[in-house]
């Protein structure tokens, strides 16, 4: 992997005060993130964020996600372009310091998880949480507009179900 998923902020470069920034994908890392979430092409990304101290060793993150990629119309196979404009607003911490019972997230359901990010090595992975806010927000069946899925090419709704062989057996 590359730089895209290194975008990563030492807790010591975050004061009292916070620290602000921003990225913007390199055409690489547009590339890899492409292929990663397995779309056609990442156009442009950029992240603006803001991280703030909340109290010893916990963070706020809040900022912007703005992209602007290329799937494919699930329909007709054309490349359809979509904007991503999604916020961010997670609370980052220390996994010693997750809240109690959320020590084994792979247990619990994704709606139970709370909004947090771990903080690995004394370092906030914004790469990382760029990719699964990026990944959540994707339309997972484009269509490009007016695009119908013509049901009856499939054919005879009599010969699609796949009982219907064993319909005629039994007579």
């Amino acid at each position: 992997m590359i730089d895209l998923f290194e975008w990563r902020i030492p807790l010591r470069a975050i004061g009292p005060n916070g620290v602000t920034g921003s990225h913007t994908a390199s055409l690489a890392e547009c590339k890899e993130l492409a292929r990663v979430v397995d779309i056609l092409a990442c156009e442009s990304l950029k992240v603006e964020y803001k991280i703030v101290p909340l109290r010893s060793g916990i963070y706020r993150l809040s900022g912007h996600i703005l992209a602007d990629l290329k799937q494919q119309c699930v329909v007709t196979l054309e490349p359809i372009s979509e904007h991503i404009d999604e916020a961010i607003n997670t609370e980052l911490r220390p996994a010693d310091m997750l809240p109690e019972g959320v020590q084994d997230i792979e247990e619990m359901g994704i709606l139970e998880t709370p909004d947090f990010e771990p903080i690995e090595d004394d370092m906030i992975d914004l790469g990382l949480i760029v990719l699964e806010h990026i990944s959540t927000s994707i339309n997972p069946y484009p269509r490009l507009p007016g695009v119908e899925l013509d049901v009856s090419a499939a054919g005879d709704s009599a010969v699609a179900n796949p009982f219907a062989a064993l319909g005629k057996l039994k007579k």
